[in-house]
Protein backbone atom coordinates (compact mmCIF):
# COMPACT_ATOMS: atom_id res chain seq x y z
CA UNK A 1 0.00 0.00 0.00
CA UNK A 2 1.38 3.46 -0.79
CA UNK A 3 2.67 4.59 2.67
CA UNK A 4 2.59 8.65 3.63
CA UNK A 5 5.78 8.72 2.22
CA UNK A 6 4.93 7.61 -1.05
CA UNK A 7 6.58 4.11 -0.30
CA UNK A 8 4.83 0.90 0.62
CA UNK A 9 3.60 -0.28 3.66
CA UNK A 10 3.00 -3.22 4.94
CA UNK A 11 1.03 -4.07 8.32
CA UNK A 12 1.58 -7.34 10.80
CA UNK A 13 -0.67 -9.24 12.08
CA UNK A 14 -0.78 -6.73 15.24
CA UNK A 15 -1.19 -4.01 12.49
CA UNK A 16 2.18 -2.57 12.79
CA UNK A 17 4.51 -1.04 9.89
CA UNK A 18 6.51 -3.63 8.77
CA UNK A 19 9.19 -2.57 5.86
CA UNK A 20 9.16 -3.53 2.64
CA UNK A 21 12.43 -5.34 2.56
CA UNK A 22 11.31 -7.26 5.63
CA UNK A 23 7.83 -8.06 4.24
CA UNK A 24 9.53 -9.58 1.09
CA UNK A 25 11.30 -11.58 3.32
CA UNK A 26 8.82 -13.35 4.86
CA UNK A 27 8.19 -17.07 4.07
CA UNK A 28 5.49 -17.79 1.47
CA UNK A 29 2.86 -19.24 4.34
CA UNK A 30 3.16 -16.02 6.21
CA UNK A 31 -0.35 -13.48 6.75
CA UNK A 32 0.04 -10.19 6.32
CA UNK A 33 -2.45 -7.84 6.83
CA UNK A 34 -3.66 -5.12 4.18
CA UNK A 35 -5.28 -1.93 5.03
CA UNK A 36 -7.03 0.26 2.31
CA UNK A 37 -5.82 4.18 2.73
CA UNK A 38 -6.93 5.32 -0.33
CA UNK A 39 -9.50 4.45 -3.37
CA UNK A 40 -9.68 5.94 -6.79
CA UNK A 41 -13.11 4.60 -7.15
CA UNK A 42 -15.44 7.07 -6.04
CA UNK A 43 -13.86 10.05 -8.33
CA UNK A 44 -13.37 7.36 -11.01
CA UNK A 45 -17.25 7.56 -10.92
CA UNK A 46 -17.45 10.80 -10.69
CA UNK A 47 -14.94 11.29 -13.91
CA UNK A 48 -17.52 9.03 -15.75
CA UNK A 49 -20.84 10.55 -15.04
CA UNK A 50 -19.21 14.07 -16.41
CA UNK A 51 -17.67 12.18 -19.21
CA UNK A 52 -20.93 10.37 -20.44
CA UNK A 53 -23.15 13.65 -19.98
CA UNK A 54 -21.35 16.32 -19.95
CA UNK A 55 -23.89 19.65 -19.81
CA UNK A 56 -23.51 21.81 -23.00
CA UNK A 57 -21.10 24.91 -23.40
CA UNK A 58 -20.17 23.14 -20.06
CA UNK A 59 -15.95 23.15 -19.19
CA UNK A 60 -16.58 19.50 -19.24
CA UNK A 61 -17.70 19.57 -23.05
CA UNK A 62 -14.99 22.02 -23.99
CA UNK A 63 -12.38 19.64 -22.45
CA UNK A 64 -14.11 16.49 -24.48
CA UNK A 65 -13.56 18.41 -27.44
CA UNK A 66 -10.21 19.14 -27.18
CA UNK A 67 -9.48 14.89 -27.27
CA UNK A 68 -5.91 15.33 -26.68
CA UNK A 69 -3.40 13.97 -24.17
CA UNK A 70 -1.01 15.57 -22.57
CA UNK A 71 2.29 14.35 -21.70
CA UNK A 72 3.70 14.92 -18.61
CA UNK A 73 6.70 17.35 -18.15
CA UNK A 74 9.42 15.72 -17.06
CA UNK A 75 12.36 18.30 -17.32
CA UNK A 76 11.64 21.78 -15.19
CA UNK A 77 13.22 24.43 -17.19
CA UNK A 78 14.68 27.33 -15.58
CA UNK A 79 11.87 29.73 -16.11
CA UNK A 80 9.72 27.28 -14.03
CA UNK A 81 12.65 27.32 -11.33
CA UNK A 82 13.55 31.07 -11.16
CA UNK A 83 9.70 32.05 -10.97
CA UNK A 84 8.32 29.20 -8.12
CA UNK A 85 11.88 28.69 -6.89
CA UNK A 86 11.14 28.96 -3.29
CA UNK A 87 7.74 26.95 -3.40
CA UNK A 88 9.18 24.33 -6.17
CA UNK A 89 12.02 23.98 -3.54
CA UNK A 90 9.99 22.22 -0.84
CA UNK A 91 8.26 19.37 -3.19
CA UNK A 92 9.31 16.03 -4.09
CA UNK A 93 10.23 15.02 -7.94
CA UNK A 94 5.96 14.18 -8.56
CA UNK A 95 4.78 17.44 -7.13
CA UNK A 96 7.57 19.15 -8.94
CA UNK A 97 5.74 17.42 -12.54
CA UNK A 98 2.70 17.77 -12.14
CA UNK A 99 2.87 21.67 -11.59
CA UNK A 100 4.90 21.96 -14.54
CA UNK A 101 2.90 19.95 -16.82
CA UNK A 102 -0.11 22.12 -15.64
CA UNK A 103 1.19 25.03 -16.41
CA UNK A 104 3.26 24.05 -19.52
CA UNK A 105 2.13 25.20 -23.03
CA UNK A 106 0.72 22.07 -24.23
CA UNK A 107 -1.96 22.32 -21.25
CA UNK A 108 -4.71 24.78 -22.06
CA UNK A 109 -8.19 23.87 -20.69
CA UNK A 110 -9.37 20.41 -19.59
CA UNK A 111 -9.02 18.42 -16.46
CA UNK A 112 -5.72 17.92 -14.57
CA UNK A 113 -6.54 15.03 -11.71
CA UNK A 114 -4.12 15.25 -8.92
CA UNK A 115 -5.08 12.03 -6.60
CA UNK A 116 -3.26 10.68 -3.16
CA UNK A 117 -3.83 9.84 0.30
CA UNK A 118 -4.44 12.39 2.97
CA UNK A 119 -0.87 13.72 3.83
CA UNK A 120 0.74 12.82 0.59
CA UNK A 121 0.92 17.00 -0.27
CA UNK A 122 -2.51 17.16 -2.67
CA UNK A 123 -2.77 21.28 -1.31
CA UNK A 124 1.10 21.92 -1.48
CA UNK A 125 0.57 21.01 -5.23
CA UNK A 126 -2.19 23.21 -5.72
CA UNK A 127 -0.56 26.02 -4.26
CA UNK A 128 2.31 25.82 -6.14
CA UNK A 129 0.27 25.83 -9.54
CA UNK A 130 -2.23 28.41 -8.30
CA UNK A 131 0.86 30.98 -7.82
CA UNK A 132 2.25 29.63 -11.23
CA UNK A 133 -1.27 30.64 -12.82
CA UNK A 134 -1.79 33.87 -10.90
CA UNK A 135 -3.92 36.15 -12.46
CA UNK A 136 -7.54 34.85 -12.41
CA UNK A 137 -7.89 31.55 -10.87
CA UNK A 138 -10.94 31.10 -9.19
CA UNK A 139 -10.64 28.07 -6.38
CA UNK A 140 -13.42 25.60 -4.84
CA UNK A 141 -13.64 23.04 -2.82
CA UNK A 142 -16.19 20.64 -0.89
CA UNK A 143 -15.87 22.58 2.38
CA UNK A 144 -15.42 25.67 4.00
CA UNK A 145 -12.43 23.58 5.99
CA UNK A 146 -10.92 22.85 2.92
CA UNK A 147 -11.00 26.46 1.17
CA UNK A 148 -9.72 27.31 4.57
CA UNK A 149 -6.76 25.79 4.46
CA UNK A 150 -5.78 25.88 0.66
CA UNK A 151 -6.23 29.98 1.17
CA UNK A 152 -4.11 30.19 4.38
CA UNK A 153 -1.47 28.34 2.64
CA UNK A 154 -1.73 30.66 -0.49
CA UNK A 155 -1.42 33.50 2.04
CA UNK A 156 1.74 31.87 3.32
CA UNK A 157 4.21 31.90 0.36
CA UNK A 158 4.07 35.96 0.69
CA UNK A 159 3.04 35.99 -3.68
CA UNK A 160 -0.90 37.49 -2.66
CA UNK A 161 -1.05 40.53 -0.92
CA UNK A 162 -4.46 41.38 1.13
CA UNK A 163 -6.04 42.40 -2.23
CA UNK A 164 -5.12 39.91 -4.77
CA UNK A 165 -6.38 37.00 -2.46
CA UNK A 166 -10.26 37.12 -1.49
CA UNK A 167 -11.71 34.47 -0.11
CA UNK A 168 -15.90 34.63 -0.50
CA UNK A 169 -19.25 33.87 1.18
CA UNK A 170 -20.59 34.87 4.87
CA UNK A 171 -19.76 31.52 6.31
CA UNK A 172 -16.42 30.76 5.48
CA UNK A 173 -14.59 29.42 8.02
CA UNK A 174 -13.47 32.23 11.10
CA UNK A 175 -9.65 31.66 10.18
CA UNK A 176 -9.70 33.38 6.28
CA UNK A 177 -11.86 35.70 7.33
CA UNK A 178 -9.34 38.63 7.41
CA UNK A 179 -9.27 37.49 3.97
CA UNK A 180 -12.78 38.09 2.95
CA UNK A 181 -12.95 41.83 1.89
CA UNK A 182 -16.47 42.32 3.88
CA UNK A 183 -15.66 40.58 6.78
CA UNK A 184 -12.46 43.07 6.75
CA UNK A 185 -13.97 45.78 5.71
CA UNK A 186 -16.51 45.89 8.69
CA UNK A 187 -14.03 44.72 11.30
CA UNK A 188 -12.13 48.20 9.90
CA UNK A 189 -15.13 49.82 10.37
CA UNK A 190 -15.53 48.69 14.06
CA UNK A 191 -12.08 49.00 14.77
CA UNK A 192 -12.09 52.90 14.01
CA UNK A 193 -14.66 53.31 15.83
CA UNK A 194 -13.72 52.09 18.81
CA UNK A 195 -9.97 53.47 18.27
CA UNK A 196 -11.82 57.04 17.95
CA UNK A 197 -13.78 56.55 21.12
CA UNK A 198 -10.46 56.74 23.11
CA UNK A 199 -9.43 60.01 24.21
CA UNK A 200 -5.78 61.16 23.82
CA UNK A 201 -5.15 60.11 27.54
CA UNK A 202 -5.73 56.11 26.38
CA UNK A 203 -2.44 55.99 23.87
CA UNK A 204 -1.41 52.91 26.02
CA UNK A 205 -5.24 51.62 24.72
CA UNK A 206 -4.93 52.94 21.37
CA UNK A 207 -1.52 51.31 20.54
CA UNK A 208 -2.59 47.79 21.66
CA UNK A 209 -6.11 48.42 20.27
CA UNK A 210 -3.71 48.89 16.65
CA UNK A 211 -1.33 45.97 17.15
CA UNK A 212 -4.10 44.21 17.50
CA UNK A 213 -5.93 44.58 14.46
CA UNK A 214 -2.53 43.92 12.90
CA UNK A 215 -2.06 41.09 14.35
CA UNK A 216 -5.41 39.98 13.06
CA UNK A 217 -4.67 40.99 9.37
CA UNK A 218 -1.73 38.72 9.82
CA UNK A 219 0.42 42.62 9.51
CA UNK A 220 3.66 43.60 11.33
CA UNK A 221 2.86 44.94 14.57
CA UNK A 222 4.44 48.29 13.33
CA UNK A 223 2.00 48.97 10.95
CA UNK A 224 0.81 52.46 10.83
CA UNK A 225 -3.19 53.25 11.09
CA UNK A 226 -2.91 54.58 7.59
CA UNK A 227 -1.40 51.59 6.42
CA UNK A 228 -3.93 49.71 7.97
CA UNK A 229 -7.08 51.79 6.59
CA UNK A 230 -5.04 50.92 2.62
CA UNK A 231 -4.95 47.31 3.34
CA UNK A 232 -9.03 46.95 4.37
CA UNK A 233 -11.53 47.99 1.38
CA UNK A 234 -14.62 50.59 2.28
CA UNK A 235 -17.92 49.25 1.28
CA UNK A 236 -19.42 52.38 0.06
CA UNK A 237 -22.26 50.48 -2.14
CA UNK A 238 -24.02 47.38 -1.76
CA UNK A 239 -21.96 44.48 -0.39
CA UNK A 240 -23.45 42.76 -4.06
CA UNK A 241 -21.79 45.09 -5.82
CA UNK A 242 -18.83 45.46 -3.52
CA UNK A 243 -18.06 41.48 -3.74
CA UNK A 244 -18.05 41.80 -7.59
CA UNK A 245 -15.55 45.00 -7.40
CA UNK A 246 -13.24 42.32 -5.40
CA UNK A 247 -13.35 39.49 -7.47
CA UNK A 248 -12.84 41.50 -10.47
CA UNK A 249 -9.73 43.21 -8.92
CA UNK A 250 -8.50 39.99 -7.05
CA UNK A 251 -5.65 37.53 -9.04
CA UNK A 252 -7.20 34.54 -6.89
CA UNK A 253 -10.86 34.39 -5.39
Amino acid sequence: LPGRSGAQVFLDRDRREVPVGVAAAHSSSSSLRVRRVSSLSGILRVIESLLQDPIPGSLTEAAMARDKLVEPVRRINDAMLSENAEIMASLNRAQREAIATALGSSFVGGFFVVQGPPGTGKTSTLVGMISGIGDGTIVTAPSNAAVANLALKLHSTGRFGLHELAVLGENCDESVHFLNPVYRAKKYRSFLGTYASLSQDDEGQKEELRRQFASWLKASPQTSLEELRLLCPQIDESEGQFERDMIASARVV
